[in-house]
């Protein structure tokens, strides 16, 4: 058997960044599901009411019998931990943490390698690892942003240039939110705030800061998720190039977007404007959709979120904006190459 040892969270980030080893992360369920390590298992060494057990022992009886108590509670579930690891884990090498690398990833550790891991524990656990990604946040990135009117197809364009090799910071797959009133529609739940961080955090660690990322241009809040402040402030002074498109090709985008959900749902979402655009238009708005005049309810809609785009561009006066040269009918196609060669200039 091969003894548990520590290692740095600079190794444990490089052991995850190659993907051959499983991080296990030994907290209660309810802790993983606040935030944890992207792609990581959890294997807890203490449920959700085990932990608030120990936790009340602790605070009335002291670290002494806290640790009593807690062993009395998983002794009975030291075999089910190791056949959850026989079962769930890729390979003989894992990554173990809990929350600050101490009793709990000690014990999870011993116990795994009497049925055969290598195991390696992180130094100063979750709480290390996730300190490491957050300090990326501020970071000074080359950062080149991608603005243009709501439906001008900025992320997809993004999705184009990530598909070539560009570094895309995809903060709206992140968030698993478009960004917009609409935005939620089809797409799986928001994650936490500390798992979006965690991700973004992931992303950015993987990256050079010589290295140009190409951000699409977002608000702070994205859904319920906001973007970090230090990360939003380099964003905001970043030099922003301007998808145009026509409106032709931004309300046929929008329909291939959102066309396909129910009229009910669209309504519901468009009833949530009324304070920002207006009850008559959102009116107009919910008479066009219950008329299946969805070019119309594009059209209101796109009058609403073009002004409110100039708005937010006009308090960016510091920012350096740049407007390429470009045909009025340009394909995504050409506009993916032409930002794809601006982007050597930033490297």
């Amino acid at each position: 058997m091969t003894a548990p040892r520590f290692i740095t969270v600079a190794e444990a980030i490089a052991h995850h960044q190659s993907g051959k080893m499983t991080v296990v992360d030994v907290r209660s369920p309810k802790e993983f599901e606040a935030g944890h390590i992207p792609g990581a298992i959890n294997i807890p060494l203490l449920n959700n009411e085990h932990r608030h057990l120990v936790g009340c022992c602790y605070k009335e009886q002291g670290q002494s019998a806290a640790v009593d108590l807690g062993y009395q509670l998983v002794t009975p579930l030291f075999p089910k931990i190791q056949a959850a690891a026989a079962d769930q884990a890729q390979g003989k090498t894992i990554v173990l943490h809990c929350w600050r690398g101490g009793l709990r990833s000690k014990i999870t550790a011993g116990l795994l390698a009497e049925v055969g891991f290598e195991v390696l524990m992180v130094e100063g656990g979750y709480k290390a690892w996730r300190n490491q990604w957050i300090a990326t946040f501020s970071a000074p990135f080359k950062m080149l942003m991608v603005g243009g009117l709501t439906g001008s197809g900025k992320t997809e364009l993004l999705m184009q240039l990530q598909e070539e090799g560009l570094a895309v910071v995809d903060l709206e797959g992140m968030a698993h939110h478009r960004g917009s009133a609409f935005g939620g529609l089809g797409l799986p739940e928001q994650p936490t705030q500390e798992q979006f961080e965690n991700v973004l955090g992931c992303f950015l660690y993987q990256h050079e800061i010589s290295q140009c990322l190409l951000v699409e241009s977002e608000s702070r809040m994205i859904g319920r998720n906001r973007v970090p402040d230090h990360f939003f402030n380099q964003m905001w002074i970043s030099p922003r190039v301007e998808l145009v498109r026509t409106l032709a090709q931004r309300t046929a985008h929008i329909l291939s977007v959102y066309g396909v959900f129910p009229s009910e749902d669209l309504i519901a979402k468009t009833e949530q404007l009324k304070k920002r655009m207006g009850s008559e238009q959102v009116k107009e708005a919910v008479t066009a959709l219950e008329e299946g005049n969805r070019e119309r309810w594009v059209e209101l809609l796109l009058h609403y979120y073009d002004k409110n785009y100039q708005h937010h561009s006009g308090l960016q006066e510091q920012q350096m904006i740049i407007r390429l040269p470009h045909e009025e009918n340009w394909t995504m196609n050409q506009w993916a190459q032409a930002i794809k060669e601006l982007c050597k200039t930033f490297n």
